[in-house]
């Protein structure tokens, strides 16, 4: 095994070499609590729903019930854009990712499925969905590409 495979072990794509914590935290350099914010986002609904000590409403929450709020918060992220706000663009992302948080607790508290695992699904049918970035696919048929994976993908569903 190379240095570099050993290195980086997740390697998303073939050829791909991932970017280290540093190369994306300089991504990020202003924001020197960048890698440990999501780790809070995450341990915050953890307290909300802890069966001892969280809010009763979170705690007695299911995925159905709380897939309404998801859609709602999907549309004020859309009227936030029309409005050209970037403050409340950011403000209705963060309560739409915390839909996303709030749907994978529950699924990590029943054994389904983890944050991190929907991390991983949607990196993985990006790539895959990318072949002109992260394989030898064309660049210029990047839309050709796009709508075949996507059809690949219907049919391994099916």
């Amino acid at each position: 095994m190379a240095k570099e495979e050993r290195r980086f072990p997740n390697a998303i794509a073939p050829g791909h070499t991932p970017r280290d914590a540093k190369t994306i935290g300089s991504l990020y350099a202003s924001d020197e609590n960048f890698g440990r914010d999501i780790y809070d986002l995450l341990d915050v609904m953890i307290c909300l729903r802890d069966p001892e000590r969280g809010c009763p409403w979170d705690i007695e929450q299911n995925m159905a019930s709380v897939a309404p709020y998801g859609l709602e918060e999907a549309q004020e992220v859309i009227d936030a854009i029309a409005q050209g706000e970037p403050e409340a663009i950011c403000d209705e992302l963060g309560d739409l990712l915390l839909q996303v948080i709030f749907q994978t607790e529950i699924a990590r508290q029943e054994g389904l499925f983890t944050f991190a695992d929907v991390m991983r699904a949607v990196s993985r049918k990006m790539i895959h969905r990318h072949p002109h970035v992260f394989a030898d696919a064309p660049r210029e048929r990047w839309h050709e590409n796009w709508h075949e994976a996507k059809a690949q993908e219907r049919l391994g569903k099916e």
